[in-house]
Parts: structure tokens; C-alpha cells; sequence
């Protein structure tokens, strides 16, 4: 049984993971801390009714999570990389996914599986009812486990040619749509050039993908340099509109206008500024949380610390976005929200990459 919250509702369960130490205190000098999540913890600042606790930590085989994922049975998947930004020379792959379960209900997860773990840099993570999609540099790869032990024991390739210009570019942030396709998104850096049975399909530079796994059929959008530059996070609403969140400072945008098949498009106008980086989003529909929030989105600011809340407004034939008060800020900037999810009990997940270093242009 998952449990039910009262007034005091549990905002996120967090994946701390982290490897680097050092913070900054609230008035900006420079402090060393552990890395012992319980200071991580007293470093945020909730909305009134609201609760943190932690999910999960480098303790239950969770470190530096890019993507989470629920299954139908409620455990959390995590895809989790240490090589990132990319493997040192002879280094032998060790990302994994990794799945969490918490079977007694309190909060914390007591079980921990590692379902794949020879992989490089997994930017992107999907579930369906007979595997795994998943983000592997220039490939589309499904995991399967066909002997029912936990562990992925059939690994295979579905299509073959993204591009991996930057490694925070590749094959990301995956979500199936309302009519069951898959999106995927890649960055600025990125020349994919992949070959279907329908033939070779091309987006270059910054874009998303329409995937149907039935046909095998791969659809483009955006790419020669248009706006958002790297997009990261897909949600829907409880119309099935579809949303879009750029991790470059881009802002926000409503994707529908965007699904036209063409090389030839001015810079489309999106719903929410240019300014604090977003990461990973989801839409809130569950009675667990407060009436306030019903329908709003709630994406990491990886970039100041923070879960972001939007709430949706008509705007002629499209939708503008107000920003609302953060459910979470933290005064540790190692605390880097890069995926939030709600999860079956109600309650809102976090991935934190948990790291002051938000880029890798310093390797």
C-alpha cells in the first residue's frame, strides 16, 4: 500500500548523489561540507506545509542521476552516470540503471537493483511493458530482462546515428506522449544522421524527435540552430498539450506549433522567458498535493538551486506561463534538480545531480 499525506504534504523524495564537497553559505563565502545528505537536507527552504526527506543516496547505488522513471509497480528507475562527461582512456563502462523500491511504504527506499550496468553516459530513460529505452551516446537501445532476475540480459540496438557533439547534447530526456510515441530530445552540438526502414532522417544542431516503436518510424523537428538550443524535459497537460524546457536558458514552450516537418522556420516564440535554466518537468494531478498547485508544472532549476512551479494561462490560440512561488530553494549549490517526477504515493521526486561544477568544460 502507498501511504497518504495529510496537511503535511512530502514534497520530494531525493536522490542525493554526489562526489564533489564544497558549498557556498548563504551570505556567498566559500564553506567546506560533507557529503552526508543529512546537511544537504537542512540546507532547504520549503513552502509552508511541505516536507523533505531522502529517497535514496550513493549508499543504495545512486550516483549522479540524469533521468527517473516509475513503473507500473511503482519502483523508481534511476539512470545514473560517474563517467560523465565521458570515459577516461581504457576506462571500462560502469553507468547503470538502477531500480529503487520501497516496500514497506515509508518513504525510503529498502531495496536496490542494478538492472544494467555497462553503460557510457545514459541521457535518456523510458519504460515500457516488455523493456527499457534508453540514451546510449549514438544509439537507441532497448534493455530487456528475459529470465525475470532483475538484470537486463537482452541489449539491442534499435537505431544507430545521433550525434554526440556534447556529451549534456546526446539523446535525452525521454517521454511518451499521451498517444504513445516517444520523444526524445538532442542539443546544439549534436548531427544525427540515422537510418530507418523509412529511410536516413537527419536533424542537425538542436531539436526533438518523434519516435512511434511500432512502425520504427523517427520524425524531426527544429534543428539548423533554432531555438531552444538544448532542450531538456518534456510534460503534458491534462489536455495533452505538450511542453517543452530548454537546459540553456531559452525559457519554456508549447511544442504543438513546433510538429511541422520542415528545415525552413523562423525562431518560434515561447511561453515563459529567457533566463533561469530548466531541467526535467512534470504536470501535477493528484489529490495528495494542494488544490493550489492542480495542473501546474514543476521543473528543477538546476541553475539556482531550486524546484521551479508554472501554472498555465489561455493566451489566444496558444498558452502563457506564470511563474509561481518555488515549492524548494537551497542555500547548497551542489543541490542541482535535473529531473522531478510525481510519484504514485503523491508525492514529488527529485534526481539531484548534487554538484557545485554544473558544467564540464573545465576536462
Amino acid at each position: 500500500m502507498m501511504p497518504t499525506f495529510g496537511h503535511s504534504q512530502r514534497l520530494c523524495s531525493v536522490l542525493a548523489a554526489g562526489l564533489m564537497l564544497g558549498a557556498l553559505t548563504p551570505g556567498g563565502s566559500g564553506a567546506v561540507r560533507t557529503a552526508d545528505p543529512a546537511d544537504e537536507l537542512a540546507s532547504f527552504r520549503l513552502a509552508p506545509g511541505f516536507q523533505a526527506n531522502l529517497f535514496a543516496s550513493e549508499a543504495d547505488g545512486v550516483a549522479k542521476p540524469i533521468q527517473i522513471r516509475f513503473d507500473a509497480s511503482g519502483r523508481l528507475w534511476a539512470a545514473c552516470s560517474t563517467m560523465y562527461p565521458q570515459p577516461e582512456p581504457g576506462q571500462k563502462p560502469e553507468d547503470r540503471i538502477v531500480v529503487l523500491e520501497d516496500r514497506d511504504g515509508d518513504g525510503r527506499a529498502d531495496r536496490s537493483t542494478v538492472f544494467a550496468d555497462d553503460l557510457v553516459v545514459p541521457t535518456g530513460l523510458e519504460l515500457d511493458t516488455h523493456g527499457v529505452w534508453v540514451g546510449h551516446g549514438t544509439e537507441l537501445l532497448f534493455l530487456r530482462d528475459t529470465d525475470g532476475d532483475g538484470r537486463a540480459d537482452r541489449r539491442e540496438v534499435v537505431l544507430r546515428g545521433f550525434g554526440t557533439g556534447d556529451s549534456h547534447q546526446n539523446l535525452n530526456s525521454f517521454g511518451w506522449s499521451p498517444g504513445g510515441q516517444l520523444f526524445l530530445s538532442q542539443g546544439l552540438h549534436a548531427f544525427s544522421n540515422v537510418e530507418t526502414p523509412h529511410g536516413v532522417v537527419r536533424l542537425h544542431e538542436a531539436g526533438f524527435w518523434r519516435f512511434t516503436p511500432a512502425e520504427l518510424r523517427l520524425e524531426p523537428f527544429l534543428g539548423r540552430g533554432v531555438a531552444p538550443h538544448n532542450p531538456w524535459g518534456f510534460a503534458w497537460d491534462d489536455w495533452f498539450a505538450p511542453f517543452m524546457f530548454a537546459g540553456n536558458g531559452h525559457g519554456i514552450y508549447y511544442v504543438t506549433p513546433l510538429l511541422v516537418g520542415t528545415d525552413h522556420r523562423h525562431e518560434f516564440q515561447k511561453i515563459f522567458r529567457d533566463g533561469p535554466k530548466y531541467c526535467g518537468a512534470d504536470v501535477v494531478g493528484t489529490r495528495h498535493l494542494p488544490e493550489a498547485l492542480q495542473g501546474c508544472f514543476i521543473a528543477g532549476g538546476f541553475m539556482n538551486n531550486r524546484l521551479c512551479v508554472f501554472r498555465a494561462e489561455d493566451d489566444g490560440a496558444g498558452f502563457a506561463l506564470r511563474e509561481e512561488t518555488p515549492l524548494l530553494t537551497s542555500t547548497d549549490v551542489s543541490f542541482r534538480p535535473v529531473d522531478v517526477k510525481i510519484g504514485p504515493d503523491g508525492a514529488i521526486y527529485v534526481a539531484d545531480w548534487f554538484n557545485p561544477i554544473i558544467g564540464h568544460y573545465q576536462h
